[in-house]
């Protein structure tokens, strides 16, 4: 009943409420460092371990790895950005997230009550549904570790009129607006430049989560702001769930099977069908599980668990 961004369940058209954005500010042309939705030329990597996913990519002369994980003990999703420039000259470049708001059973029930605003404290954009009668105080929050960033709260000022995830209008311009506030289309979009010198790498960390209301909103984004933090974060998702794994190996004549149930089975049942479950629980509750769904569907801000 407090889904923070949309979610389908399409598997063939795919659609999703999140996105993010490369682009190089001399020519202006951009892609998505993941598969979807502004698909680049190049071919993409994918790969999904226990708790995270990566996304590699070349294109342009720039490489990008992508990381998706949840913070263990927060309701905190990470995504992560290591980005080099393997051209031979300067590169000017941009990258930007944006995020669909639900804050509720549906979008097209709530949109219109949604409140966006620019945090004077910690910088991050905040977003409240004041008219949910059951999680009214809640603050959705999304931040950036990189200070060099514009943002907008303005979902219409994003893609544009009848525009598109594929083709957003924002790739169009030069920086966000800051536009936030109440009666918009209501989104989360923060977009960063920096530069990069020939050979050189650079790490970017956004955070997307929920506070049970704006003070804690903002004591999360101050406690995992960073891509120290977030390296520390994704650590402890593989400590966790290699030390869960690897509590019982089963072992059969059948190394399909054992593969199967000393992995990826144990992984879905614990993830998706018994943490699933206690989270939907506590959340019907009002109360907080300090334990992650960890990323098991790729998917946890679509939804609460």
């Amino acid at each position: 009943m407090f889904r923070l961004t949309p979610w389908s369940n399409d598997p063939v058209t795919e659609s999703s409420g999140e996105a993010f954005y490369l682009r190089d500010e001399e020519s202006g042309k951009f892609y998505s460092p993941s598969p979807a939705p502004a698909r680049g030329k190049t071919p993409y990597t994918t790969r999904h371990g226990f708790g995270y996913s990566y996304f590699e990519h070349v294109e342009g002369g720039i490489s990008s790895e992508m990381a998706v994980f949840v913070a263990m003990d927060a309701p905190v999703k990470f995504i992560t950005f290591k980005i080099r420039n393997r051209s031979t000259a300067g590169r000017r470049l941009s990258l930007s997230a944006f995020f669909e708001l639900v804050l509720g059973d549906r979008r097209s029930s709530n949109l219109m009550h949604i409140v966006t605003e620019v945090d004077p404290k910690t910088g991050a954009i905040l977003a409240s549904n004041p008219y949910n009668p059951d999680f009214s105080e809640r603050a959705v929050f999304l931040d950036c570790s990189e200070t060099n960033r514009t943002l907008t709260g303005d979902r219409l000022e994003f893609l544009g009129r009848n525009g598109s995830p594929e083709r957003p209008a924002a790739m169009d311009r030069v920086g966000l607006s800051g536009r936030a506030g109440a009666g918009l289309d209501p989104c989360a979009a923060m977009q960063c430049v920096f530069d990069l010198a020939p050979g050189q790498e650079k790490e970017i960390a956004f955070i997307f989560g929920c506070g049970r209301d704006k003070n804690d909103a903002r004591t999360l984004v101050n406690r995992f702001r960073g891509t120290g933090k977030a390296r520390e974060a994704v650590e402890h998702v593989w400590e966790y769930w290699n030390n869960t794994l690897g509590a019982v190996y089963v072992q059969t004549p059948v190394a399909s099977v054992n593969y199967l149930v000393n992995g990826w089975l144990l992984y879905q049942t614990l993830g998706a069908r018994y943490l699933g479950t206690q989270r939907v629980l506590s959340v019907g509750r009002g109360v907080w599980i300090p334990r992650s769904v960890a990323g098991c569907d790729g998917r946890w801000s679509t939804r609460s668990r």
